[in-house]
């Protein structure tokens, strides 16, 4: 574990949409990159938080570590693009939110999205699904856990896009369960991340995009060895 102290590196905004991405050399230096054309005067900006994170987690978070409320070009556009009613499939934005009466006693906040046909639930229970996302490599091998993950959530938000991403990658790590469904899933995870991020997410997030390419070569090569009989993807 190592720490450093970088000065100019605070002085680079965040944007969820950012020209920049940044990594740490072998001397320890943080360097940034550029991963569109940067003109004369424009911003140099920078991603401070997970982009597979919800707008609304992202905005929490800002505001709690950070103090501020971001509105970004990504965050000012992709408001609709999450939650859905988990009844008739209707997108949810700040436009369907409405605040009833607290319950403390039953940790009720109040909050409640209603779609256009009157269908009411708990903005509470969207939060705690979006947490649970973050552990599909522990619960991904549960049936209804994905079922009820595509009834609250768009198929082109970044929740939905974080559970399978992750509960794919968790099965070929551990080598459980490499159906048909799982291989197709991450070979179509580019196309997804294009969806769900926008079409230069390649260059925005490029990490989520070396990874679905280490995957799928490591699928290559695990079918290789299943053909090969008894030598491992590492001799190949």
């Amino acid at each position: 574990m190592g720490l450093g102290i970088f000065p100019t590196a605070t002085l680079i905004n965040n944007n969820c949409a950012p020209n920049t991405y940044f990594y740490m050399d072998n001397y320890g230096m943080m360097v940034y990159r550029s991963n569109q054309d940067i003109k004369a005067g424009d911003e140099v900006t920078t991603n401070y938080l997970d982009p597979l994170q919800s707008l609304t987690r992202r905005r929490e978070i800002f505001f709690k570590e950070f103090n501020m409320f971001c509105e970004c070009s990504r965050c000012a556009t992709m408001v609709n693009t999450e939650n859905q009613c988990p009844t008739c499939s209707q997108a949810l934005g700040k436009q369907n939110l409405r605040t009833w009466e607290p319950q403390p006693a039953s940790d009720f906040d109040g909050q409640v999205y209603i779609c256009d046909k009157g269908h009411t639930t708990m903005t509470m229970a969207y939060e705690m699904l979006e947490e649970l996302s973050g552990y599909a490599d522990q619960v991904g091998h549960l049936p209804h856990i994905e079922a009820t993950m595509q009834k609250y959530f768009q198929s082109v938000g970044t929740v939905w896009l974080r559970y399978i991403r992750y509960e794919a990658l968790s099965k070929v790590d551990n080598m459980l369960r490499l159906n048909s469904k799982t291989v197709e899933t991450i070979e179509r995870l580019p196309q997804m991340d294009d969806a769900a991020l926008g079409i230069n997410a390649r260059y925005l997030v490029h990490g989520l995009y070396k990874e679905a390419y280490k995957y799928t070569m490591l699928l290559y090569l695990l079918k290789e060895k299943k053909k090969n009989g008894s030598s491992s993807p590492s001799q190949q």
